[in-house]
């Protein structure tokens, strides 16, 4: 009997994918086989620069002095001064008790830089184990162009602030970037030998015959309670920041603080509104207060604690807190007279469903409760009408709500939304995982900037928040998770004088810093930021089949680093993925160099574009892009594959 023959498996021809637009943002919703090519399964620390295109995000950069902050330990001796050679491999570590409890907010290093050393100084704080550094607890750096070839010491920040503890021992560890070259020198000095030194990149340490430098700083544990931006009509401005018992002003010279009122009751969150030049502002322990950018004082029109209020109408409303669904109002233009039937009830007294914010959108003031919202519509007692919103979802706080011209963005029990005036909108089901995985969504804060609405919280299993989900409004899509964002609290500075500076503020200190401005030099106060990108895994159509992916070229914008971004592919599912290092280093001449092209000067290839080899075959193969670094940024055009599909004939 002749035996059937099997059937031979032969290539199919070169086939070519070109994915170019990533714009849809991250789905991590959707089952691997059903996501568009247009998204991405991972994005952090990143940013849509424009259509397509994924770029580092640049993070936060210092603005006000954290309250409290003093100096703890320093080690400024000169006694046999010498310096010691910080490099990539070549480790030092100061070794110190500390002599209070607080939040480490700041370090200051002897360093100097005279065999020129490049990229950024990695600072890191350990916990001590068995006297070496044990378990990492911040990271922060300092940038390649501080040090000069004379020793100073330069302060270094820290974004997670970490809590340190009286009597125990902590490591100030001192190392250059991996994309450094050359060396900086730190200062030593012989009054002690506590130094260790480490030529494995912190693998081992070896002890010295000296000790380092450095000067340490504590600022009190709690977060910011409140900031706001305030703008007089003569074009004064001035930053307000509430912290424990205090009402600060900011210098917007030198981030000093200031303090305006001191005795307030602690842990009360602030809430501010402006009328006719003058501050008025809630805790919702004390009675409402005012500022008026020369004295602070008690409102003297209402003595009824509030905690919030809102400028509508010409009317300040107050939410009272002794009764929870009772909002009362000012007088019109008469923003400290409240007359005695200046109130009402949204819906009814002793509603369980209690007020949790509110917001004026089309001329109406909105208000929401945990579970719903309602509409006021009028414009004073005599014509005010409250109806039930047609978007029926509520939201947990007054942070969790920020609205555009036209929109109210804001977190809800299930979800995170858009209003309209008419419809709620579910903007949030491409991370429904990521929502629902928030253990307590009542802690989010929020923010809406540079057409963006962040959402903060706390993630499984951490402490307080420290992860932001980031929605692009203009292309509709959720961007990026942010990583490293111990933020409580955001303001936009939007009045006469000001640029839109987006400031975000501290929930480990009482601290506010610039975020995303132009000129930060992508780090997050000095900490690295984490650029990883990956793709869906790409089936080509056919699930069923194995492919071989004969030629995979992502590209790059070129950047004047020398650093290398990890470009990775994972097989199947495998969470296994091979790597090939590329340079991001532009190749050529440098733009400006004088090199003359007719009127122009000819410079650099502005593109990155490798050619990466895949060896063998899968059904399924995600791509990622990966780059962990201080002033390492980051741009993804895109990329082109070449693959040949298997086939039974």
């Amino acid at each position: 009997m002749r035996q059937a023959s099997l059937p031979r498996v032969i290539p199919a021809p070169l086939q070519k994918m070109e994915l170019l637009d990533y714009s849809k943002g991250v789905n991590s919703f959707d089952a691997n086989d059903v996501i568009q090519e247009n998204y991405l399964r991972v994005s952090t620390d990143a940013r849509i620069s424009t259509l397509g295109r994924y770029k580092t995000r640049q993070g936060c950069d210092f603005y006000s002095v954290p309250a409290g902050e003093t100096v703890d330990v320093q080690r400024t001796s000169v006694t046999g001064a010498s310096t010691s050679a910080i490099t990539k491999t070549t480790w030092f570590a100061a070794k110190y008790t500390a002599g209070a409890t607080g939040r480490l907010t700041r370090v200051d290093l002897n360093l100097l830089n005279n065999n020129s050393g490049t990229a950024p100084i990695v600072v890191a704080i350990y916990s001590d184990t068995a006297g070496a550094p044990g378990t990492l607890l911040a990271t922060s750096s300092v940038p390649a162009s501080t040090p000069t070839g004379s020793a100073a010491y330069i302060s270094v920040r820290f974004m997670e602030a970490p809590q340190i503890t009286s009597a125990s021992v902590y490591w100030v560890v001192c190392y250059n970037q991996d994309d450094g070259s050359g060396d900086y020198k730190w200062t030593t000095s012989t009054t002690a030998s506590t130094a260790l030194t480490s030529t494995s990149s912190g693998v081992s340490w070896a002890a010295t015959a000296f000790e380092l430098n450095f000067r340490t700083y504590i600022s009190t544990n709690s977060a910011t309670l409140g900031l706001y931006r305030a703008y007089k009509s003569d074009g004064t401005k001035k930053s307000l920041l509430a912290h424990g018992t205090t009402l600060y002003s900011v210098s917007d010279v030198n981030g000093s603080l200031t303090s305006l009122k001191a005795g307030l009751t602690a842990n009360g969150l602030y809430r501010f509104h402006m009328a006719n030049d003058v501050v008025y502002y809630t805790n919702g322990v004390d009675a409402p207060r005012k500022w008026n950018f020369t004295t602070e004082a008690s409102n003297t029109g209402t003595t009824t604690i509030s905690s919030n209020l809102i400028l509508h109408k010409d009317q300040m409303f107050y939410l009272d807190v002794t009764s929870p669904n009772r909002i009362y109002f000012s007088d019109k233009t008469a923003f400290e007279t409240f007359t005695s039937t200046n109130f009402l009830y949204v819906p009814s007294p002793k509603n369980p469903d209690t007020i949790s914010g509110w917001t004026v959108l089309n001329d109406n003031l909105y208000i929401l409760t945990k579970k719903t919202k309602w509409a006021l519509y009028g414009s004073d007692l005599t014509n005010f009408v409250l109806r039930k919103a047609t978007g029926l979802k509520g939201s947990y706080s007054q942070e969790q709500m920020q609205s555009t011209r036209n929109h109210l963005y804001f977190v809800s029990d299930d979800g995170i939304y858009r209003f309209n005036g008419a419809t709620d909108e579910l903007i949030s089901r491409d991370i429904t995982d990521e929502f629902n995985a928030i253990a307590n969504k009542s802690t989010i804060t929020t923010a809406l900037a540079n057409n963006r609405f962040y959402v903060f919280y706390t993630p499984s299993g951490g402490a307080q928040n420290s992860k932001c989900l980031v929605y692009n409004i203009n292309y509709a899509s959720w961007e990026s998770i942010d990583l490293n964002t111990y933020i409580s609290l955001s303001n936009v500075w939007e009045g006469v004088g000001d640029t839109g500076q987006f400031l975000q503020a501290s929930n480990l200190v009482g601290a506010a810093y610039y975020a995303e401005a132009s000129t930060n030099t992508y780090n997050n106060l000095g900490k690295s930021l984490t650029y990883d990108i990956r793709t869906k895994y790409e089936f080509f159509g056919n699930p069923a089949s194995k492919k071989r992916i004969k030629r995979w070229y992502p590209r790059f914008a070129a950047q004047s680093g020398a650093y290398n971004v990890s470009c990775q592919y994972d097989k199947d599912f495998a969470n296994s993925p091979s790597t090939t290092l590329k340079s991001m280093a532009s190749l050529g001449s440098i733009w400006g160099s004088g090199y003359l092209w007719g009127s122009f000067t000819w410079g650099a290839s502005t593109l990155v574009a490798p050619r990466i080899s895949i060896p063998g075959r899968a059904k399924y193969v995600q791509f990622r892009l990966y780059r962990q670094g201080v002033n390492n940024p980051v741009e993804f055009y895109g990329h082109t594959l070449l693959y040949m599909t298997q086939r039974p004939r």
